[in-house]
């Protein structure tokens, strides 16, 4: 008589995964997930701030073009602040002083604005805002953001972040520029 060896399993010769190794699987398997759910989570956070530098930067560029067509715009700077708050110059040719400054009603970090005065010596000129979210430099050395370089020559110095984001991804612009002559 021939005996056969055969495997009989502990379940009677039902076939099926046990209590422990369904733990293990599913131990597993939430490890697996929580790591993909991190890396997800983690790059909304990093495209986020990708988004929002890139608006600063973006906000940067276009501020600093339209202010510097302004100033070359000018033909004569006629006054400036000593704290570089503002700077009056000629901008056309009947002699009329507009006053280009930075204004911060709040004192916040991102609160400050940037304004367009056409004509200083009337009292009814309209004023506009060219930007908002403007802040001094702060990193170092501390530049006013109005800065006299020359007879007919301005520097241009802010750092630019969304309003109401206080200091939250900022754009530094630091340009010169010449008036016409």
């Amino acid at each position: 008589m021939k005996h056969r060896l055969t495997a009989r399993s502990r379940s009677g010769g039902r076939s099926g995964f046990t209590l422990v190794e369904i733990m293990v699987a599913v131990g597993l398997g939430t490890l697996v997930t929580a790591g993909m759910l991190t890396v997800f989570i983690w790059s909304l956070r990093t495209a986020s701030e990708c988004r929002q530098y890139a608006w600063a930067q973006t906000e940067a560029i276009k501020t600093s073009q339209r202010i510097v067509s302004y100033l070359r715009n000018a033909s004569v700077i006629t006054n400036i602040d000593l704290s570089g708050n503002w700077v009056e110059v000629v901008t056309d040719t009947n002699g009329t002083i507009a006053r280009i400054s930075y204004d911060n009603p709040t004192a916040m970090a991102g609160e400050g604005r940037i304004l367009l005065t056409a004509d200083v010596s009337d009292p009814n000129s309209p004023t506009n805002i060219l930007v908002h979210g403007v802040n001094k430099v702060m990193t170092l050395p501390v530049r006013n953001i109005f800065e006299r370089t020359g007879d007919d020559s301005l520097r241009l110095a802010f750092r630019i972040t969304k309003p109401l984001r206080g200091n939250a991804f900022p754009a530094e612009v630091d340009v010169g520029v010449r008036l016409r002559n």
